[in-house]
């Protein structure tokens, strides 16, 4: 491997620059676990040498990542080294650490987690809880009992960041009481959407190993599912209460049926035996109107008690095989014996049938299974039906397990996967690119070089990590024309390969320092710095971002974010960056590095507050809001409620400003606009929708636009439309909004406003005319200020 490609030899030489480090971190992350080029190039390109540079200096960064990705072993002669400074670390440091140290050196980490204990962060506080069951009992048993109870504090940001890795050390532990406080914590709304949800799934994984059936439970309640227990009663004992269990998914109202299945089998298993006393002693338990979702944990607690621990696959027919692989669960526990049953039998008749069973099950969470199955085979048979599921029509669960399989197999689907290149659509380019750059070797050299321009042109990052995944000459001077641009990502990449190559440019030296002037600007900006090496919290959060319209995933500094529930993605940008690819306005997609970073952003929130007092939550909003039948519930449950609504009826006016109204409480203005002007257009007497639309103007600096949607909307005043308790009120914020606006941008206008005697007139309904009355000089001003109208809206 090393004579093929001499470039990989050569990159050990260069470990100590932090641009080809980061480069080489990334680029091992991509390949296959447990691959041979995987496992070659660990100890090639990270050398203890190497990793005693970077644990031994001062870029945090670096040593994060490496500590992220490496596997654990690569640590195990600097534990010692890492015990000795992992104190004096950054916390985000220290917390990728954390992990390090308990695997290897798990006696050690536990004497260094209590000695630091008096004075531990919260940050670090998490990552220890997480590795509770890697340390010594002892000492488990003794930071337990101070982490634990975090999770059922008072501060809601710890309570989210620490609620599922304290109920399962907690279950670890054998700490039964803590177990049914968590539980409680786990099933409270908090306003985050869905939140309960993730309690329920988070408790069913603690207990039984998995949330497959209280997942069923909730696909079925939302309707995203239709299987049930009867689809699936080859997974259970012949005894197990099947239609019982049907009856519950089935159920209105399913709490009191599941909760009498459970105490009529509870005994069956001690998981569900332990699920029931907790459950049963909870507060949630006791609450006069239960929760729906406790049903999901009821459920999944009688399941455990006659599901199969394993089934006998010895003889099984092909057929047989595949119909329980490709059953529609989100966990399948015998996965692991049914597809060694299937790599024993003939490949012949074994690969075709599993490649038909996956088109045929492509829409279920059976297919996702049977991808991964293709991955972990490896048989290049399975290319054109993976390929088949890369499509803009699949799921992002498969195309990501298809595009997993096809990297598995190599370079028989690279090949493949270039050779059909101009017939494939959007999303099998997209999840294809990366295939073909993980496998490398040079047919992505030639592929490169002929579709450079197309290439480029859509996805300047892809085409990058192409040339950087087998370096050639070619490649770099195809992207030398390109620096005039100064894109941040050519630059690196430019480098990168000059120093891959060792070829000597010009521009390299120069371009080294942009780089890293760069690299320190984003880090100075960046949300997840360690706040004790900032007076303040910052002002941004750098996150990664995905354009659904043309693919392309950047960095970008946002002014916020606004989470639901982050165990489910539920987030929204409080901000509207442009796509830095294409220009675009659209509605971006989080990568998983931003969820981490969110999470890491709430944690070192939380700690300011506690460390100062104030309450720094302008980079993430957790508001909640009253939906309209009274309940309140997190922004982007109720944005996507509204979006919902509107995907049914887009002649709702009112869903229309609802929506433009929440745009514009999160900073997104451009949104709001949009929304606000689809209410006005559908009912331009909502006197609502004229004045959030005018504010949401003002604020975007388009004051001229403002002025002239009240000024239009003016000559319907008689028969403006508000949902407002205080009509009059709200039409003194018209007249005081107009007039602002009036002397702002028209100071020689002296005639008097036209408009206070519109705020006078009283609400009418559609079509009935109503004469404004006439506001004397001495009359209090109808805007609502308390003023007289000749020192007011008359002056």
């Amino acid at each position: 491997m090393h004579d093929d490609h001499p470039w990989l030899t050569r990159h050990a030489k260069l470990a100590d620059d932090p641009i080809m480090i980061e480069w080489a971190v990334r680029h091992f992350d991509l390949l296959p676990r447990q691959s041979a080029v995987r496992e070659a190039l660990a100890p090639l390109w990270f050398p203890d040498e190497t990793l005693a540079h970077w644990i031994e200096g001062t870029d945090a960064d670096i040593l994060e990542m490496l500590f992220a990705i490496l596997p654990v072993r690569r640590f195990a002669s600097f534990a010692p080294l890492i015990a000795a400074r992992w104190e004096r670390w950054p916390d985000r440091l220290a917390e990728a650490a954390t992990r390090v140290l308990a695997g290897i050196a798990p006696e050690l980490a536990a004497e260094i987690f209590l000695r630091h204990l008096e004075k531990l962060q919260f940050t670090r506080a998490g990552a220890i809880l997480a590795r509770l069951d890697q340390l010594p009992p002892a000492a488990a048993m003794a930071l337990a009992d101070r982490l634990i109870p975090l999770a059922w504090g008072r501060d809601p940001w710890q309570r989210l960041a620490l609620g599922a890795d304290a109920f399962r050390m907690a279950l670890t532990l054998d700490r039964d009481d803590a177990v049914v406080r968590l539980l409680d914590t786990l099933l409270a709304d908090e306003g985050r959407a869905h939140g309960v949800e993730a309690g329920v799934r988070c408790a069913a994984r603690a207990f039984f190993g998995h949330d497959g059936y209280a997942d069923l439970f909730f696909e079925r309640r939302e309707g995203h599912a239709t299987t049930t227990f009867r689809q699936l009663a080859c997974l259970f004992e012949n005894d197990a209460p099947i239609a019982g269990m049907d009856a519950v998914l089935l159920a209105e109202d399913p709490v009191g049926p599941a909760l009498d299945l459970l105490a009529a089998c509870h005994q069956r298993s001690p998981a569900s035996d332990r699920a029931w006393k907790a459950i049963s002693r909870s507060k949630t338990y006791a609450a006069p109107e239960r929760q729906v979702a406790l049903a999901g944990l009821v459920l999944a607690a009688v399941a455990a008690t006659g599901e199969r621990a394993t089934i006998d696959t010895d003889g099984m027919a092909l057929e047989q095989v595949l119909s329980l692989l490709a059953l529609d669960v989100s966990s399948n526990i015998h996965y692991a014996p049914l597809v060694a049953r299937l790599a024993a039998l003939p490949r012949t008749q074994a690969a075709p049938a599993l490649a038909q069973q996956l088109l045929a099950n492509r829409e279920t969470r059976g297919g996702v299974t049977l991808a991964q199955a293709m991955g972990e085979l490896a048989w290049p048979e399975s290319i054109p039906a993976l390929i088949a599921c890369l499509g803009d029509e699949d799921g992002d669960f498969l195309c990501e397990e298809a595009q997993r399989a096809l990297v598995a197999i190599g370079e028989a689907a690279r090949d493949a996967l270039i050779r059909q290149w101009e017939s494939l659509d959007e999303s099998q380019r997209i999840y294809g690119l990366s295939v073909i750059s993980a496998v490398g070797g040079e047919p992505v050299v030639e592929f490169a070089v002929e579709h450079y321009g197309d290439l480029l042109a859509d996805d300047v990052a892809r085409w990058c990590q192409l040339a950087l995944a087998t370096p050639d000459q070619r490649l770099l001077e195809r992207l030398r024309p390109e620096l005039e641009c100064k894109h941040a990502t050519i630059d690196a990449s430019f480098y990168r390969l000059c120093r891959l190559l060792d070829a000597s440019y010009p521009e390299a030296e120069p371009l080294r320092a942009r780089i890293m002037r760069h690299r320190q600007d984003a880090k100075q900006r960046a949300a997840l710095l360690d706040f004790a090496l900032r007076p303040q919290p910052p002002s941004s959060l750098c996150l990664a971002l995905r354009c659904p319209a043309c693919g392309a995933a950047n960095d970008y500094e946002v002014k916020g974010v606004v989470i639901g529930d982050l165990a489910r993605n539920e987030m929204l940008l409080a901000d509207e960056p442009a796509c830095l690819a294409c220009g675009e306005l659209p509605e971006f997609d989080f990568e998983p590095s931003a969820r981490a970073t969110l999470l890491t952003a709430v944690a070192s929130l939380s700690a300011a507050d506690g460390a100062s007092g104030s309450k720094p939550r302008s980079l993430i909003i957790a508001d909640r809001v009253h939906a309209a039948d009274g309940s309140r519930q997190s922004i982007p449950s109720a944005c996507a409620s509204l979006q919902e609504k509107l995907r049914r009826n887009p002649q709702d006016w009112r869903s229309w400003l609802e929506l433009g109204k929440l745009w514009q409480q999160i900073n997104r203005p451009r949104a709001a606009v949009s929304s606000l002007e689809k209410a006005l257009a559908l009912n331009p007497l909502a006197l609502d929708a004229v004045i959030h639309l005018a504010e949401t103007l003002v604020r975007a600096g388009k004051k001229l636009e403002a002025l002239d949607v009240l000024e239009e909307a003016q000559k319907n005043s008689s028969r403006w439309q508000t949902g407002a308790a205080r009509p009059l009120e709200r039409r003194g914020e018209f007249t005081r909004l107009h007039n602002d606006l009036r002397r702002q941008l028209r100071p020689g206008d002296s005639s008097p406003a036209p408009i206070a005697a519109a705020a006078a007139a009283p609400a009418a309904s559609p079509g009935s005319p109503v004469s404004p009355q006439k506001v004397g000089r001495n009359d209090a001003c109808p805007c609502g200020s308390g003023k007289k109208y000749k020192k007011c809206c008359g002056a």
